[in-house]
């Protein structure tokens, strides 16, 4: 008999045999087959890998019997085994590898994940000491402190990163000092203070002091009639405080509360002022002294009364002019003022109405006389008149005075 091996380039089949694979020579060669050999060593030291054997087969020796094959096919002459190392340490083994769970890696599973130190915390401590895939941290603050900017519970994550942002301990207790200043409100905060202040002051402390000076009674604005040129008045005098205690100073344009004062308006002052922070305060009022006011003056029958426009509080100045075909009375003179001065009563005391006769010994009052009150030509004629008239007259002054107004636009015509 013929001992047969098979050579070493079958070590590489990875199947198991099977009797199918008998050669049809099997019995003719008297072909048997010889014990396996002692299993190789695992490929892997975990986690898989495979061992193999083979075994000898025994035929006649005869040209016709040589080589394996005469006896059986190739694969027969091995065997392989691939489970020769289950070992998963924290995985299943499964399809020849192990298989590892989340947290773990490595061939065999042996190596957990590790998200490292979190670190510690300003101010408080850190509750947990394991780093580990799905171990958890949580952070806690010291008194007086709150945590903020982040999350108070961290968790190591598959990617070997702690879930959320680290937080921070922020002092809440910044009032305990009691910072603010001027019976300013304090408010704590994280890390910072906010003080409340008084609408007196302002100011990271309330340390700002934005209080005016408080005025009370000031004056109301007062107008006087006075027939005479000058006048006395009097008044009391408006008072200045500060909330806050601080000194003030009042100043004045009339320091004894009052004043004779002529016809005219005069503006009062008192101004206080807080020199610690230079703020004032004022009280202004007017006064207006004035002639007594004129009482209405009736309008000419069939003629018009014609007056000056301006300052008519300081006194009144009035013509008579007469429509076409009406006169004056032979008694009254178109030249003739009337005016209201600082009594308040007229001189004289009314206008003469136009008669419903024309009177042809008048015929050189025909600038006193008009067509048309309404008609733009006539009144500018009639204004013009006036005009000339009142700078001619006694009372020029009072144009002179307020030439500026005394013009013949401003002239006041009522038919």
């Amino acid at each position: 008999m013929l001992k047969i091996t098979l050579g070493v380039f079958l070590l590489t089949l990875l199947c198991h045999h099977s009797e199918s694979g008998l050669a049809p020579t099997w019995y003719s060669c008297g072909c048997h087959w010889a014990s396996w050999d002692a299993w190789s060593q695992c490929s892997e030291s975990c986690g898989g890998g495979y061992r193999y054997r083979s075994r000898s087969v025994w035929g006649h020796d005869t040209p016709e019997c040589e080589g394996f094959e005469s006896c059986a096919t190739s694969d027969m002459g091995n065997e392989y085994d691939h489970a020769c190392n289950a070992v998963c340490d924290h995985g299943t083994y499964s399809s020849g590898m192990c298989r590892c769970p989340t947290g773990w890696y490595g061939r065999c599973c042996s190596n957990q994940i590790v998200c490292g130190n979190p670190g510690g915390i300003s101010h408080g401590f850190v509750d947990g000491s394991f780093y580990v895939y799905g171990r958890v941290v949580v952070y806690h603050c010291n008194q007086y402190y709150n945590l903020t900017g982040g999350t108070r519970t961290q968790r190591c994550q598959s990617n070997s990163i702690w879930s959320g942002k680290k937080p921070r301990c922020a002092f809440v207790n910044s009032c305990h000092s009691n910072p603010c200043l001027n019976n300013g409100t304090c408010i704590n905060g994280l890390d910072v203070y906010r003080c409340a202040c008084s609408k007196s002051f302002t100011g990271v402390n309330c340390e700002i002091d934005i209080q005016p000076p408080e005025m009370n009674n000031c004056p109301n604005n007062m107008t006087q009639f006075s027939a005479e040129p000058v006048t006395y008045i009097n008044w009391t005098a408006p008072t200045f405080v500060d909330p806050v205690g601080k000194p003030i100073r009042i100043s004045t344009n009339y320091p004894l509360d009052s004043y004779s004062f002529p016809w005219g308006d005069f503006k009062v002052q008192y101004v206080a002022l807080k020199p610690s922070n230079g703020m004032r305060t004022s009280c202004v009022f007017t006064i207006k002294i004035r002639p007594h006011p004129c009482k209405p003056l009736a309008i000419p029958e069939n003629g018009a009364k014609v007056c000056n426009g301006w300052k008519k509080d300081y006194g009144e100045f009035c013509l008579a002019f007469c429509g076409p075909t009406y006169s004056l009375d032979i008694r009254y003179s178109h030249r003739q003022w009337y005016v209201c001065g600082t009594s308040g009563q007229w001189t004289p005391n009314a206008l003469p109405n136009c008669t419903g006769t024309f009177l042809t010994a008048k015929t050189d009052d025909d600038r006193f006389r008009f067509n048309n009150c309404s008609s733009s030509d006539q009144i500018q004629k009639i204004q013009e008149t006036y005009v000339a008239m009142f700078q001619t007259s006694a009372y020029n002054d009072f144009c002179t005075k307020f030439q500026d107004q005394c013009r013949r636009e401003n002239v006041e015509i009522l038919c």
